[in-house]
């Protein structure tokens, strides 16, 4: 991974040595995304869930990494 998420110091002077998190989406939504129902697009059932498997992966992180414990989290985009 690059820019800031790179683990090279001359690269990324500044946050090299942080921990560093990638989220992956699925949905097309960039983790906001959430409808109830799911779109029908070329007779295919499209469910947008973005926000919600953000909240997840973030209370695993939070509950099994202690990631409460972190005092500066960054989040890009």
């Amino acid at each position: 991974m690059g820019g800031i998420l790179s683990g090279d110091p001359i690269k990324n002077p500044y946050f090299y040595s942080w921990n560093r998190i990638f989220i992956k989406y699925c949905d097309g939504t960039g983790h906001q995304g959430f409808a109830e129902d799911p779109v029908i697009f070329n007779n295919s059932k499209i469910y947008f869930r973005g926000d919600a498997n953000t909240r997840k992966a973030l209370y695993q992180l939070v509950v099994l990494f202690i990631l409460g414990d972190a005092t500066d989290v960054i989040v890009t985009g």
